[in-house]
C-alpha cells in the first residue's frame, strides 16, 4: 500500500509540472508518505526510491505545499487495499 500511495504522488506531481503549474497544493490522508517526504533517510527499498524521486520533483517547483488532512477516508483506504491483491485491472461498478 505504501508504494501505490507513493507512486499515485509522483505521477500527479509529474503530471502537474508537465502542465507548467508552479503553485501546487498536495493533500493527503496518508502520514507515511509525508513523514517519508520530510525525511532525510535513503534506502533502497522501492518506495523510497519513488519518495526520492518525488522529493526532486517537488523541489524544482517555485511553490509547493504537502498536507496531510487528519479525516480518514475509508472507502479510499478499503480500494487502496483491495488493490493489493488484484494481479490485473479491476473495474469497480455501482459503487454508491
Amino acid at each position: 500500500m505504501h508504494e501505490g500511495e507513493a507512486l499515485a504522488l509522483h505521477n500527479a506531481t509529474k503530471r502537474l509540472r508537465n502542465l507548467g503549474i508552479k503553485n501546487i497544493t498536495i493533500e493527503t490522508d496518508y502520514e507515511h508518505v509525508v513523514s517519508s517526504l520530510c525525511s532525510k533517510c535513503y534506502d533502497l527499498s522501492k518506495f523510497r526510491v519513488i519518495i526520492s524521486q518525488c522529493r526532486r520533483l517537488l523541489i524544482g517547483l517555485p511553490n509547493f505545499l504537502v498536507v496531510l488532512l487528519r479525516e480518514t477516508n475509508l472507502f479510499a483506504h478499503c480500494l487502496a487495499r483491495a488493490s493489493e491483491f488484484q494481479a490485473g485491472p479491476y473495474y469497480y461498478d455501482n459503487i454508491s
